[in-house]
């Protein structure tokens, strides 16, 4: 039989405590300053946890110089900021002393702390798409999505309920008539673009106010109860449409570009403040003007007089005038008869109004019918790739991403020339 052994005594190891000769080779516990709120501390903690793994702070105290070490320095270590007069180094304790580096943290905490926000970087169009650009915007803004044709893909910088949808966007397709939020949007992209044109010159007023005055009071301009035009506040909503109107500019710009859309035509009034003259740029002209155009003109000189003085201006009509005088300018006439608001994105955008006075044509040139759906496509990008409109990011990410078909390469060939008569009859 085996002999049994006594059983030994379990060692029991107290890990808590060392022993006596341990307890006094272990340093007192570092005394650490106190930071004033919970940022601060995080980032104490993040430069010692850095400096420590840099070498630059050595829990154990500084040994003496090795005599047969080198006299030189490859300055390979942390980098270290020379320490001045104003700023003598802190310590935590006498054995161990913080770096400079790390003074220069905390003597510079509050501007650490607030420091400012990223700036967020709009993407732009990459070089692969440049030569395309405007077909892919035109495409992804102008063609029917199915259940998407209600979701906004434009939203004015500043202002909180101005947005246009997919659905009036597709207005600006060819042999479309173009929404009037369209034009609306294209004078508060204009109004902010930079130059001394829009800057100093020209202000471009929305089209909604005088729209709705004409809408209303077409038959007759004049109220018969107090002897005069109609007012502007006469609107019972008229504040929706002043909101989104610059006092400041209105009342400070010599020129106002003023879109009018009336009975499903659109033409363009150019007030000069200077002359006290109103010149209408009209894509379709009637020769001889028709008593309603008259009256209409009249009416509308006298409602930029009363925008103007609720802006602040001066009145620019004569005592005892209700209107100003109107001049036609003989400009080019639209082919067609859905292109009259393609005639007057152009003008506001192209014209010099300071000629308008001392002449009788302007741009003889005739635009044709595929000139014009070239100046659509652009009418697009300008308007959703403008600055003005706080989702561009947005835009230009699903324009990029978006695939567009091409035609083979036998169809790009010039060698391969395709006509009608080469399709089948049936």
């Amino acid at each position: 039989m085996d002999e049994q052994r006594p059983p030994q005594e379990e060692e029991v190891i107290d890990l808590s405590s060392g022993s006596d000769d341990e307890a006094q080779q272990q340093p007192e516990p570092i005394k650490m300053l106190v930071p004033k709120n919970e940022e601060e501390d995080k980032l104490i903690t993040e430069v010692l946890i850095s400096m420590a793994d840099y070498g630059t702070l050595d829990p154990e105290p500084q040994s003496q110089p090795n005599p047969s070490a080198p006299s030189f320095s490859l300055n390979l270590g942390f980098p270290t900021p020379p320490i001045t007069e104003a700023q003598p180094p802190a310590t935590l304790d006498k054995e161990f002393p913080l770096t400079a580096c790390t003074v220069a943290v905390i003597n510079n905490m509050d501007e650490l702390v607030s420091a400012p926000e990223p700036t967020t970087v709009t993407p732009q169009p990459t070089k692969a798409i440049k030569d395309d650009f405007d077909d892919r915007v035109a495409i992804w803004a102008t063609v029917p999505k199915g259940g998407n044709d209600w979701e906004p893909i434009f939203k004015l910088r500043g202002a909180q309920f101005l947005e246009a949808i997919r659905y009036q966007f597709m207005s600006i397709a060819p042999t479309s008539y173009i929404d009037i939020g369209i034009v609306g949007l294209m004078c508060h992209v204009l109004n902010g673009e930079e130059g001394d044109r829009y800057e100093k010159l020209v202000y471009c007023l929305p089209p909604d106010l005088l729209h709705w005055m004409f809408f209303t009071y077409h038959h007759n301009w004049m109220d018969k109860k107090k002897r005069r035009p109609h007012e502007i506040n006469s609107l019972t909503n008229h504040d929706d449409y002043l909101k989104y109107i610059d006092r400041e500019k209105l009342s400070s710009r010599r020129f106002v570009f003023a879109p009018v859309l009336y009975s499903e035509h659109w033409w363009l009034y150019v007030l000069d403040k200077n002359v006290q003259k109103m010149f209408v740029l009209d894509s379709k002209n009637i020769s001889p003007l028709t008593d309603e155009r008259t009256t209409l003109n009249k009416f509308g000189s006298n409602i930029m007089n009363q925008l103007l003085k609720w802006a602040g201006a001066p009145s620019i009509l004569k005592k005892g005038s209700w209107s100003l005088p109107t001049r036609y300018i003989n400009v080019p006439q639209q082919p067609n008869n859905h292109d009259c608001a393609v005639f007057v994105l152009k003008w506001m955008e192209l014209i010099d109004p300071t000629k308008l006075a001392g002449c009788c044509t302007y741009d003889p040139e005739q635009w044709t019918e595929p000139m014009l759906n070239e100046f659509r496509k652009k009418i697009v990008t300008k308007i959703i790739m403008s600055k003005e409109n706080s989702m561009r990011a947005d835009a230009i990410v699903a324009v990029q991403n978006m695939r567009v078909a091409r035609p083979s390469a036998s169809l790009r060939s010039p060698f391969m020339p395709f006509s009608t008569p080469d399709l089948p009859t049936n």
